[in-house]
């Protein structure tokens, strides 16, 4: 993730990014370059895994749990567009 936000930082034309849920936290290296570039991101959600392991009781109790719910709902705060694969998974976004 290091790579993809120094990349993105000396990109000389870059419009946009757009990314998936692979990896997990992917999402966070473009919130970061949308922070400093002002550049639009897009998210493709392609799974819920993440979402369903922090709504597992014991994990959402969780220190790491807390952490991870708050990546994920600044992510999509961030996110100028979301793309998910079906209308069920769109209300779960």
């Amino acid at each position: 993730m290091i790579q993809v936000i120094f990349r993105a930082m000396f990109t000389f034309d870059l419009s946009g990014v757009l990314f998936s849920t692979s990896p997990p936290l992917i999402g966070f290296a473009a919130t970061i370059v949308r922070m400093f570039r002002l550049v639009p991101i897009a998210y493709w959600a392609m799974d819920l895994n993440p979402d369903q392991l922090i709504g597992s009781a014991d994990f959402s109790r969780d220190h790491a749990g807390h952490v991870l719910e708050t990546a994920n709902r600044m992510i999509l705060r961030n996110a100028t567009l979301i793309i998910a694969l079906d209308r069920f998974m769109a209300i779960a976004c």
